[in-house]
């Protein structure tokens, strides 16, 4: 196993490998020493949650650029002053994975949609998005749009006024909310335009992680 490829500080996700337990819990790396792993209690709900020892967890650490999967098992506790720590062991690979294909993450903003049509361009209508991932975004929205037609979606990130090319894969009608759910898969995204929401998502689901 490569620990190399992980740093002092990163934050991580822990997810207990239960099928009765499937809360995931927020920690960061304190010290790597060859397939030992320091990491911080995990928190939930601002209680120390103590795994016990032979727990097995998968752990998902999210470096500056890249997020990483890996299986542990759960080898000591203790605490330094004020700081409890957890001790595990890696017990698997350590495996690179496609942040565009992991997070998708919940947001709420104001969005602008329009039918993209080569014949005639059509004014953006108002909408507001649910959640965003690497490939695709989720809204809603008073406008009736056809299932499979290609839209084009503005939304603004970091300051920045962004332009997103896609399908409209699925509609719903939001009983009792008066509007539609829609599901857009993006196709044709500039290098830049996808590393842009990529970034987005990350930054996202790290404000996230810094806020529990």
């Amino acid at each position: 196993m490569n620990t190399n490829v992980l740093t002092i500080g990163d934050k991580a996700i822990i997810k207990r490998r239960s099928q009765i337990d499937k809360t995931e819990y927020t920690t960061q790396i304190q010290d790597i020493d060859g397939d030992k792993i320091r990491i911080s209690t995990p928190m939930y709900k601002s209680a120390l949650i103590r795994l016990r020892q032979k727990t097995r967890i998968e752990l998902l650490v999210l470096g500056t650029s890249k997020v990483f999967e890996l299986y542990a098992e759960v080898v000591g506790i203790g605490s330094e002053g004020n700081l409890s720590y957890t001790d595990i062991l890696v017990t698997s690979d350590i495996k690179k994975i496609e942040r565009r294909n992991y997070f998708r993450v919940k947001m709420v903003k104001d969005i602008g949609v329009r039918e993209k049509n080569e014949e005639e361009l059509s004014e953006f209508v108002s909408a507001i998005s649910i959640d965003l991932s690497g490939g695709g975004i989720q809204f809603s929205t008073s406008h009736n749009f056809q299932e499979g037609i290609d839209v084009e979606i503005k939304m603004e990130m970091d300051e920045k006024e962004v332009l997103m090319d896609g399908v409209l894969l699925s509609k719903s009608w939001q009983e009792g909310l008066g509007v539609y759910k829609y599901s857009v898969e993006f196709k044709g995204l500039s290098n830049l335009v996808q590393e842009m929401v990529i970034g987005h998502v990350f930054k996202i689901q790290r404000e996230k992680l810094s806020q529990r």
